[in-house]
């Protein structure tokens, strides 16, 4: 075999070499591209799409037997705080811990305690606004209405005349004011001012579809 002849197919073994690099460099790029477009193809969205919002519900004593796992939807996961023989300026200092983790909606249930305290409820209201304003301006505020209660003389209208501040505060502001007109005298436990099995069933039932509804 000539030098020249051995020379050429060298080069031709040279060419091979390279041309196969080449092919497998390609290859492995386009592997590459393949798993970054499968990648970016998986929805960014369909970790968050499971992620619930969070809700806390708080306020006296009428939220004792309510379970926030029985509230809760996939869409949202709620929280019961009750603080037994809370009025409206308790809930002041209730929620302020409340809010340190910022929850999606705060929904408060007080005023029926309001009654036989005395406080100012519609300055406690303001308070508590300006309080999730301040503190987590990323929450919704929500109240929920003052139950039927007949335990003392004129019962039913200081409960009407709690729920016409309340609802009237939430007009103002455009805030939810979530209402229990479904709850009757039949649903109140013997001392007439907590609720018997049957009402609390309403009332969680009420709370919940709020909660599946707006939240």
């Amino acid at each position: 075999m000539t030098f020249t002849l051995m020379k050429i197919k060298f080069q031709d073994f040279r060419q091979k070499m390279k041309d196969d690099f080449l092919t497998k460099t390609a290859n492995s790029q386009k592997t590459t591209v393949k798993k970054k477009v499968s990648f970016k193809q998986k929805p960014e969205t369909a970790k968050n799409a499971n992620l619930c919002n969070e809700v806390i519900v708080c306020g006296d004593s009428l939220l004792n037997n309510i379970d926030g796992k029985g509230l809760s939807s996939k869409q949202a996961r709620v929280r019961v705080k009750n603080f037994p023989g809370a009025d409206t300026e308790d809930m002041i200092d209730f929620v302020k811990p409340l809010l340190k983790k910022s929850p999606k909606f705060l929904i408060v249930h007080a005023g029926t305690n309001d009654i036989t305290s005395g406080c100012q409820t519609k300055e406690n209201l303001e308070t508590i606004r300006n309080l999730v304003t301040e503190t987590s301006p990323s929450t919704e505020l929500i109240f929920s209405e003052v139950l039927l209660r007949e335990d003392r003389i004129n019962s039913q209208s200081l409960v009407k005349e709690k729920n016409k501040i309340i609802g009237n505060f939430c007009e103002r502001y455009n805030l939810h004011f979530i209402e229990h007109n479904n709850i009757s005298r039949k649903m109140l436990a013997s001392k007439k001012l907590h609720l018997n099995g049957g009402g609390i069933s309403t009332f969680a039932q009420n709370l919940k579809k709020f909660v599946c509804g707006n939240c």
